[in-house]
């Protein structure tokens, strides 16, 4: 993520604690497959809009990476009340701070389109994920609708922009994944794809 980005969201991480309510965030996760003992990546976590929902999941056994490159975003949300289940870091996707094979699985919510460099990041989504390891890379709406959503919005957001699944699942096929689903209608975007065994 650019320095732009980074500052855009330190300065609007307190307005993000308005959106934390997301039940269905919960549902997609149960069928994504999070389950007890899972250590998951939360790519982009800002103040933990889905962190809230993985925790519980996870359970004591498990872990959660809430992973942001904004600090501001990881400061003012409630990762404290999460106890050891759950990790705050801030660092980037290009370098994600864990030894390869680490992730059962990782989960990025609403932050591809704030890649610019989206291959290196994909690529490095694949290294940080066991073998078998699975992603979802999840929105709560279609393509068109968030790309013209980021159209109105201040620099450097309004030049974010999310290809159609099609495109995307693409990538991640170069990028070694095997993909599982790619859908994409007006409420949501899901694509979730497979790091082979071997």
């Amino acid at each position: 993520m650019s320095e732009a980005h980074r500052h855009f969201f330190n300065e609007t991480a307190s307005a993000w604690l308005k959106r934390q309510e997301c039940p269905e965030l919960y549902n997609y996760m149960l069928e994504f497959g999070v389950r007890a003992g899972d250590r998951v990546l939360d790519a982009g976590a800002g103040t933990g809009r889905l962190t809230r929902y993985l925790a519980p999941l996870v359970g004591e056994t498990g872990q959660v990476v809430a992973l942001d490159s904004a600090v501001t975003m990881l400061r003012v949300g409630p990762y404290g009340q999460w106890g050891k289940t759950v990790s705050a870091v801030c660092a980037d996707l290009l370098g994600l701070p864990v030894q390869s094979g680490f992730f059962d699985k990782a989960v990025c919510l609403a932050v591809i389109p704030h890649c610019r460099s989206r291959l290196p990041v994909l690529k490095e989504l694949y290294r940080a994920l066991k073998p078998g390891g699975k992603i979802l890379i999840l929105h709560t709406c279609n393509s068109d609708h968030l790309n013209t959503l980021h159209g109105n919005l201040p620099a450097p957001i309004c030049d974010d922009y999310l290809p159609p699944v099609t495109v995307l699942a693409s990538e991640l096929k170069s990028s070694g994944f095997m993909i599982l689903r790619a859908e994409e209608n007006p409420q949501l975007f899901w694509l979730e794809a497979r790091r082979p065994d071997r």
